[in-house]
């Protein structure tokens, strides 16, 4: 009998042990999503999961703890819009810094890669329909940022699907997720509202969710459609494909974003990646330390802030403005300038960014508020200066300024006298400092992790085989269905024909009584 309890217990364990399958879908946009993957990547490997990513050329992120598939888009003769040389994918910096942050800003021939990239996915995907072993897999996740064609994929496999949304969710593919999306407090993308709206807010706050699903419907989504079901001629509607999804991990968390009604199988992971830092490299360290009682400012606005994308007068500015601080400034900037940098500016190619904002040394971040950056900020209790460059970066500012964690820039308006007193206003008024350390305290009061949380959810998925239960039937219902249209087309017609009724009764009895009384006199 105890042999028995013996053995019944060694497989107990094995098979708790035993890992699953987990495919890693990234798009061909948006490379700096590699941050996450990697790390989700990785904690899964470590719970002995077999882990394979599959990404676009240009990635620049490794380990050795999962396979990696780097797949190259096919020209075949065609011209790529944002296309190098080498085949990599690259945002187009200089038109993202020149435009404003709308909707109409966005580059419509931003399709023309992404339906290349769905293409180049479908034709290789006997590289990864199974693991390296010769197994299905258990679950796919997807950062599904113009990567409905992972989706595609993953519903040809027949496997559960977990979504990954780097930003708060108020715009592109999350609008068909089936969350709620109340119009009089949730604001929408690109608009930087809050979630107190006056009453012409709220008008155009409805507007742009309107145009925004329009937009994201019949321009992003269905060009896309027309490309997987050449290939994949049974495949749904990039919409149904996402309300079909399993879990949805979503890249914030409730120390920012505004609160708002979310379904039960949606998962903030905001800050998944974040950690206790690190040493720094012996140079970078006595750099820092250098820099006495002072401390140091942080400057990274990614990649589009590169010497030959911003204006020159931009950079001068930018300069002039370090120039006058008694703190010392790493600075993040590519290529050849055309200007003196201050010897209290150490100008770097790449930083270990996260580290460094760990740092007791570091005092400011001067960020073009992207998710990543700011996410870092926040964990390591680091106030903000924040110039947004594109898209949802003027909404991520927007609940930093509601949190009182930022000062803000216009990137349309930069002139020396503003960028130094913005950056004096961040160092000198400490009630930035105290803020952000009482935000810290609330992303950091969790029973779990953003990486636990993310590592249970997946593996929860696993082990409910799609977690079909958590799926509203909010995906079974059209239009008409969902806004209730049909029953107040019904309950109208119903009104309408009583009050008809009514009014026909009335003429009626009305005339009955005057012919009645007509013979009476």
């Amino acid at each position: 009998m105890m042999i028995f309890l013996y053995l019944f217990g060694v497989l107990y364990v094995v098979a708790e042990c035993t890992g699953s399958n987990i495919l890693l879908l990234h798009p061909v946009v948006c490379r700096s999503h590699e941050l996450v993957f990697l790390s989700l990547g990785e904690g899964l490997a470590a719970r002995g999961h077999d882990m394979t990513l599959v990404r676009f050329k240009g990635g620049r992120m490794h380990s050795d703890l999962y396979r990696t598939i780097d797949l190259e888009i096919e020209r075949n003769g065609r011209d790529i819009p944002f296309m190098n040389e080498d085949g990599v994918v690259e945002p187009p910096h200089d038109y993202l810094w020149k435009t404003s942050l709308t909707y109409s800003d966005i580059p419509w021939e931003i399709e023309v890669p992404i339906c290349a990239a769905c293409e180049t996915l479908l034709n290789m995907q006997h590289l990864f329909n199974v693991t390296s072993f010769g197994e299905p897999y258990d679950v796919v996740i997807v950062d599904i940022l113009a990567n409905e064609c992972g989706l595609a994929l993953a519903n040809h496999l027949g496997v559960p699907v977990i979504a990954y949304w780097a930003s708060v969710m108020n715009a592109g593919e999350i609008l068909f997720y089936g969350a709620p999306y109340p119009a009089s407090y949730v604001p929408a993308v690109v608009t930087g509202f809050t979630d107190r709206m006056t009453f012409f807010e709220r008008l155009l706050n409805l507007g742009y969710i309107t145009g925004g699903w329009l937009f994201s419907r019949f321009v992003l989504l269905y060009p896309t459609y027309k490309t997987y079901t050449k290939l994949l001629p049974n495949a749904p509607f990039p919409d149904e494909l996402i309300q079909n999804i399993s879990a949805l991990f979503v890249n914030t968390d409730v120390s920012l974003d505004f609160a708002r009604p979310i379904l039960p199988n949606t998962v903030n992971v905001g800050c998944l990646w974040c950690r206790v830092p690190r040493s720094l490299p012996s140079e970078l360290e006595s750099f820092m330390q250098s820099a006495g009682e002072h401390g140091v400012i942080v400057f990274s606005l990614g990649a589009t802030f590169k010497a030959d994308v911003v204006p020159r007068a931009d950079i001068l500015a930018f300069m002039q403005a370090l120039a006058r601080l008694p703190q010392k400034v790493i600075m993040k900037l590519e290529g050849q300038i055309d200007a003196d940098i201050p010897p209290n500016v150490l100008r770097v190619k790449w930083m270990p960014q996260q580290d460094i904002l760990g740092h007791n040394q570091t005092r400011a971040f001067i960020s073009h508020c992207g998710m990543h950056g700011v996410m870092e900020a926040i964990y390591h209790q680091v106030p903000i200066v924040g110039m947004p460059i594109f898209a949802d970066q003027v909404d991520v500012l927007a609940r930093l300024l509601d949190r009182g964690i930022a000062v803000p820039l216009n990137k349309r308006n930069l002139k020396s006298d503003i960028i130094y007193d913005a950056i004096t206003k961040v160092l000198t008024d400490h009630s930035y400092k105290e803020n952000m350390k009482r935000i810290s305290a609330i992303m950091k009061d969790s029973p779990q992790t953003a990486m636990e949380r993310a590592i249970y959810w997946t593996e929860y998925v696993i082990r409910h085989r799609g977690a079909e239960h958590l799926k509203t039937a909010d995906r079974h219902l059209n239009l008409f269905q969902y806004w209730m249209l049909d029953v107040f087309l019904v309950l109208f017609t119903i009104v309408m024909a009583a009050t008809y009724l009514i009014v026909k009764s009335c003429k009626i009895t009305y005339r009955v009584f005057l012919q009645g009384k007509s013979k009476t006199d």
